[in-house]
């Protein structure tokens, strides 16, 4: 199952994606569920989606509709450091004398920064080093403290792609880097919460960025150094996992790049997300584009707004769409 938030007609409602169009829930209730009540729910949040989807007579055409964030307003959202083999060989490789910790490093973003699949990420003025990170993410279903890496699949309510976007020279201001993880709209998540992976099929994944049609980012989660299990170990250990929370990981970058004005982030068996990049700023122009990422078959469509990068002019001239190719939808 897929769980998703959509925008409709100026309203945002829970609904399941299938391979026909999406259930809306709570067409049954005086008052329709968010994800994080069903979440609290447990098995009966679970239950009353899956006997919606039987039960529904009718579907909504992705098409009609915007996706938004799955878990719009998260707990908590906390990132690994440092969790990819050729990650640390790439960081090695730049400065020989970088330690690698014997540890999980971890980080916290601001739960404020969570943005939909399709929303603008905002180049902040104060700054040049914008940079992506393309990253697996897994949600908590429940609450839980010290949980044994062996019981980890009892507590996850499903994943997602992630973009751990962030500003590097005010992450590098304190060792938290949380400033520098938490600029608003430095959050896209999405495209849809997959309640029905195992924790197995997430062992090797391939997750990928392209930025302006080119391939950025190219890796696979069998390079973890920390499982999603022992990772799960390790925070409940420290304090109370609560149904919501978001946990992320990323693969190597090829190189950075702050004036990308189009990304795609993809892992395997989910459709990529596809966010603009605008300045942060009163007044924008509209809706530019890198010809590059035009190849794709937009089922869903979002408008950009004004690109930082250095297009062309014709480039720039062009209005785009950007959206889910067709092929994937069934996944």
């Amino acid at each position: 199952m897929k769980l998703v938030n959509y925008l409709q007609n100026g309203s945002t409602h829970v609904g399941v994606l299938t391979t026909d169009g999406i259930v809306k829930l709570g067409e049954d209730r005086p008052t329709a569920p968010t994800v994080l009540e069903l979440l609290d729910a447990g098995d009966n949040g679970r239950d009353y989606v899956a006997k919606s989807v039987k039960s529904a007579r009718s579907r909504i055409e992705l098409a009609q509709v915007k996706l938004t964030a799955p878990v719009p307003n998260p707990r908590k959202f906390m990132a690994i450091g440092g969790n990819y083999r050729a990650h640390v060989a790439e960081i090695k490789a730049k400065m020989p004398h970088f330690v690698v910790p014997d540890n999980q490093v971890w980080f916290n973003k601001q739960v404020s920064c969570i943005i939909g699949p399709f929303d603008a990420i905002h180049k902040p003025k104060v700054s040049n080093a914008l940079d992506y990170e393309a990253e697996l993410a897994f949600v908590i279903a429940k609450r839980c403290r010290h949980v044994r890496s062996a019981d980890a699949h009892r507590v996850i309510a499903g994943f997602m792609v992630c973009n751990d976007v962030s500003v590097r020279d005010w992450q590098m201001r304190s060792p938290t880097g949380t400033l520098g993880k938490s600029f608003d709209t430095h959050g896209p998540t999405g495209p849809w919460l997959s309640l029905d992976m195992p924790l197995e099929q997430t062992d090797d994944l391939g997750v990928k960025t392209y930025v302006n049609g080119e391939l950025r980012q190219n890796g696979r989660t069998n390079d973890f150094i920390y499982s999603i299990r022992a990772m799960i170990e390790e925070l409940s250990t420290v304090f109370t996992l609560a149904p919501g929370a978001i946990d992320t990981s990323r693969p190597r970058r090829v190189r950075m790049d702050s004036s990308a004005c189009c990304l795609t982030i993809s892992r395997e068996h989910a459709p990529p997300t596809n966010p603009s990049i605008r300045p942060s700023a009163k007044t924008m122009a509209r809706s530019p584009r890198c010809a590059e990422t035009g190849a794709r078959r937009p089922t869903t469509v979002a408008t950009a707004n004004a690109c930082p990068s250095r297009c062309s002019a014709a480039t720039r001239s062009k209005k785009f769409t950007i959206g889910f190719p067709a092929d994937d939808i069934a996944t």
